[in-house]
């Protein structure tokens, strides 16, 4: 069976679920290596993924917005997947249907 490459979306969804807080910057490095990290948070978002934003200070007082999933909503993706926990959400989740878990 051939593997799905993971998306630039597929991965930002990917770090989401593992319970991290993404900014613009670090979408743009590695894991993700987006260079439209905000089309990406646009394209789940119309996939119906709850992606929430807040923003908070960098150490030099600039603002900047961060993204995040909740809990609630993460556990609710986990069970459609199948998986037990967030950690489950690996290098070796290569065929994530987005749309299939959050519909």
């Amino acid at each position: 069976m051939k593997k799905k490459k993971m998306t630039q979306a597929d991965l930002i969804f990917k770090e989401l679920m593992q319970g991290k807080k993404l900014t613009v910057r670090d979408m743009f490095t590695t894991p993700v290596f987006s260079n439209s990290p905000c089309r990406r948070i646009s394209d789940l978002k119309e996939l119906g993924v709850p992606i929430k934003d807040a923003w908070t200070q960098t150490k030099n007082n600039k603002p900047i917005k961060f993204y995040y999933l909740e809990k609630k909503d993460m556990k609710k993706f986990n069970q459609r997947a199948g998986l037990l926990v967030p950690s489950d959400w690996d290098d070796t989740t290569l065929s994530i249907d987005i749309k299939a878990i959050v519909s």
